[in-house]
């Protein structure tokens, strides 16, 4: 039964010549083109995993931002339509920089009020 599954499993080339034999020091293994190539994949597949799991979202966000531009360039209303959802996100971010910046040019218009006396 050994015998019948040693030969069942043996490398025959399909031109029909017989493998060659190398002798190699014990404890030394030579690794095939295919071998190094699967190892290879292995150690890598969560490294591409993450990539295209990472990837994905990314350029289907490209996709849309892509499609969104084109239906800006023909369409005068959704320039306006954006221009307006643009500054009701940015609102928040100009009234705090007018409650940070006024106090500072309050004193600063006092400073030179006082001055010019």
């Amino acid at each position: 039964m050994t015998a019948t599954l040693h030969t069942a499993y043996t490398f025959r080339p399909s031109t029909g010549r017989r493998a060659h034999q190398v002798s190699m020091p014990a404890g030394t293994q030579v690794l095939q083109g295919g071998t190094f190539r699967t190892m290879a994949l292995l150690a890598l597949a969560p490294v591409l995993g993450l990539a295209f799991i990472i990837a994905a979202p990314l350029a289907g966000l490209t996709a849309l931002v892509w499609t969104a531009l084109q239906a800006l360039i023909h369409s005068p209303k959704a320039l306006r339509t954006l221009r307006n959802v643009a500054l009701f996100f940015a609102a928040p971010f100009i009234g705090l920089v007018y409650v940070v910046l006024m106090p500072v040019g309050g004193l600063v218009l006092l400073a030179v009020a006082v001055t010019k006396r």
